[in-house]
């Protein structure tokens, strides 16, 4: 296989770029003497970065092909563990080699980006930080704020779970191979306490609900949910004919609350 199918196989796109690359050391750097995990350190020009800085760096890696560049690196820095094998199917408390709360870094293949976050938000109490590159479309629903056109059902999720921030944007030239769209770096700070005091597995139908039919009022899209969502809706202090991206992590806790009435 060549080194181009395994690219496109894997999602590959390396960053290349010294500014940007320098960029990103600048928050490695704040973070300097903490234990850090990287999903996907490719040939390993961050993971470098991240041993000159950390105190001991777990990575874990789905390309095989690559393992030569890791292992070198190891030898050089005797504070990297590096797994090979798929970052969706291995579990953490086998990634993580170090106890306590880590630092994320990743390069996230844009196929995989939602089960990633997802993943980690899950497995929280493991990370106090993750910065992310990732698709720009992505990154901007990701950390949209209420009302927000580009808000979406993974805004509210990750919102409950974390602090979202857009760090800076990085154009697609910045990469090898090119890919066909531009990227942007952001960080997700976990929360030791949600926003809202309602788990979010009990309003996420409801968050799922509406944005699945986006373009309807809520009272025509929770129809699929309750008998009649215009009372709830009222009862919330909503107007029915709100739609979804108006709405906060609050308003749709309203909802759920109401709906049990």
């Amino acid at each position: 296989m060549s080194e181009m199918k395994l690219k496109k196989k894997y999602g590959q796109n390396f960053l290349n770029d010294g500014f940007y690359v320098d960029k990103i050391r600048d928050f490695v750097k704040l973070y300097k003497g903490r234990n850090m995990f990287e999903i996907g350190p490719g040939s390993g020009a961050l993971t470098r970065v991240l041993l000159e800085n950390g105190e001991y760096v777990d990575a874990v890696e789905i390309d095989e092909e690559l393992k030569p560049a890791l292992i070198s690196l190891k030898k050089k820095f005797n504070r990297l563990n590096v797994t090979f094998g798929d970052a969706l199917k291995i579990p953490f408390d086998r990634l993580l080699t170090q106890p306590g709360r880590y630092i994320v870094f990743a390069n996230i293949p844009y196929y995989i980006t939602t089960e990633i976050i997802e993943s980690l938000v899950l497995n929280k109490e493991r990370f106090e930080q993750a910065f992310l590159t990732i698709q720009q479309e992505a990154a901007e629903r990701i950390c949209a704020p209420a009302g927000a056109r580009a808000s979406g059902a993974i805004s509210f999720f990750v919102e409950y779970h974390a602090w979202r921030k857009l760090l800076f944007k990085i154009p697609r030239t910045a990469f090898t191979p090119v890919p066909k769209v531009d990227s942007a770096f952001i960080c997700l700070s976990f929360r030791d306490r949600p926003p809202i005091e309602t788990p979010y597995h009990k309003i996420e139908p409801i968050v799922k609900t509406a944005f699945k039919q986006r373009r309807k009022t809520l009272k025509n899209s929770l129809k699929e949910l309750f008998k009649d969502p215009e009372t709830i809706l009222k009862k919330a202090g909503l107007s029915v004919n709100s739609r979804p991206e108006s709405l906060s992590l609050r308003d749709f806790e309203k909802i759920f609350l109401m709906s049990l009435e």
